[in-house]
């Protein structure tokens, strides 16, 4: 079947629309469907839906072999992906609460830890003091 409408997709709209017998009312309004209203967006021509032009899917709409949803820049893929990427931040503004609550105890420990460390670096020069003078009185 998309053999037999391959000619369709190197028509411009006029073309299409003559060859389709659809009126300029029906290419508009499938490009109205596509949130394409301007002459930029409808020379996008991304091809993220599989198709060269924007021209070229809005006659596979109008021959009913995609949908308008198919289009990468179609609200509801937008809206998609925003609903992604708020789960994204979402997730990652979580996961930065979580180490963020922890950090308070996590600094705790570190003191300690650097305390413990000084603590034992005094011990051990006093330890070495003591040896210097066992060392001077041997000799």
């Amino acid at each position: 079947m998309i053999s037999k409408h391959m000619g369709y997709f190197i028509m411009n709209s006029k073309q299409l629309a003559n060859k389709l017998k659809v009126s300029e009312t029906d290419v508009e309004s499938v490009y109205a469907s596509m949130h394409k209203t301007t002459e930029a967006a409808r020379q996008m021509n991304c091809r993220a839906c599989g198709f060269n032009t924007c021209e070229q899917m809005m006659a596979a709409i109008l021959l009913d072999m995609k949908c308008k949803k198919d289009c990468a820049h179609h609200p509801c893929k937008n809206s998609q992906a925003e609903t992604s990427n708020q789960q994204i931040a979402d997730d990652l503004a979580a996961k930065v609460k979580i180490v963020a609550d922890m950090l308070p105890a996590q600094m705790n420990n570190l003191k300690y830890c650097v305390e413990t460390l000084n603590s034992t670096m005094a011990l051990f020069v006093t330890l070495l003091m003591c040896l210097e003078k066992i060392n001077r009185k041997s000799d």
